[in-house]
């Protein structure tokens, strides 16, 4: 009975791992290419790479094809789905590279497919926006300033 209760908590936990390898200030990016992986079936995943690289200040292209000359940073990227009445993320593994060589990484991956956790059906967002911040922990976010209006007397 005791193991029953425990396995039980086990399975609604659902745990998560995420594992960091963030990139040096001294790299000094400002513009990252990213490598459309026509394999991942996550539809909005690139536009939330897009949203979390600006919002530190990093413009991204997204290439298809061949690396174009003007890439000094890329960015290459793994995800898996499971499915569980929808499909959802699982697994996200990303890399950095300068001209090439390894910068930093990112992964995240959920331990036993989310288990009965409700949390397994998050959105890119929550599950990606921790893993982007802290690999670009050495950049900081950029302030998106508010358009204030003056009123005219």
């Amino acid at each position: 009975m005791r193991y029953g209760l425990l396995f039980g908590l086990f399975a609604l936990a659902g745990c998560t791992s995420v594992n960091v390898r963030p990139i040096a200030a001294s790299a000094k990016v400002d513009k990252i290419c990213i490598q459309f992986n026509e394999e991942v079936n996550v539809d909005d995943f690139v536009p939330v790479l897009q949203e979390d690289f600006f919002n530190h200040g990093i413009t991204s292209v997204v290439f298809k094809a061949e690396k174009p000359k003007t890439c000094e940073f890329t960015l290459t990227y793994t995800v898996d789905r499971w499915w569980d009445f929808s499909p959802y993320m699982v697994d996200a593994l990303m890399t950095v590279n300068k001209n090439d060589a390894f910068i930093g990484s990112g992964h995240y991956h959920m331990t036993g497919h989310g288990g009965l956790s409700l949390a397994k059906w998050a959105g890119t967002h929550s599950k990606i926006d921790p893993v982007i911040d802290e690999l670009l922990r050495n950049y900081p976010k950029v302030e998106m300033g508010t358009s204030s209006k003056t009123a005219a007397n």
